[in-house]
């Protein structure tokens, strides 16, 4: 947790795991805007990571085309964020149980063949895994689940 504490406030330590070594892996543009050097791009830059930032992301620097307006538009997006309506809700899938487990099927058959690029016709297979979808019980599962969710806001809301 220490570090986890000393990650978020220490800016130079949060970059170094971002965005690697200043001159190797980066050169500054500005003070908090980055690019590759010369020569450099995603592909050989021999470092990287992928789906995850860490620290402070007002002490991150960012990568062209950012410029310092980043940071005051997430500021601004900060202070304009709504709280989401739905939470603390918790769908209850006893109702649905056999479609859920029907439609958890249907995912583990067409997901390893949708998402490996290996399929030729891949409208096709789409429109054959939206067709199992639906013969699984899917549009039971979201009607079940809207319906609970609208009874359960109006509850929400007077908290």
């Amino acid at each position: 947790m220490a570090f986890l504490e000393l990650l978020y406030q220490n800016a130079d330590l949060a970059n170094l795991f971002n965005h690697g070594i200043e001159g190797k892996h980066y050169e500054k543009v500005s003070e908090r805007i980055i690019r590759y050097p010369q020569g450099i791009n995603g592909e050989n830059v021999g470092y990287g990571h992928i789906f995850s930032m860490y620290g402070d992301a007002m002490q991150q620097y960012q990568f062209e085309p950012a410029d310092e307006s980043f940071y005051e538009e997430l500021i601004r997006f900060s202070k304009e964020a709504q709280p989401l309506l739905t939470l603390g809700y918790s769908f209850d899938t006893k109702k649905v149980a056999s479609e859920i487990a029907a439609v958890k099927d249907v995912v583990n058959e067409f997901r390893p063949l949708l998402e490996s690029g290996v399929l030729e016709e891949v409208d096709q297979a789409l429109d054959t895994f939206l067709a199992s979808l639906k013969e699984a019980g899917i549009d039971r599962i979201i009607m079940e689940n809207q319906r609970q969710l609208d009874a359960w806001l109006p509850k929400a809301k007077g908290r």
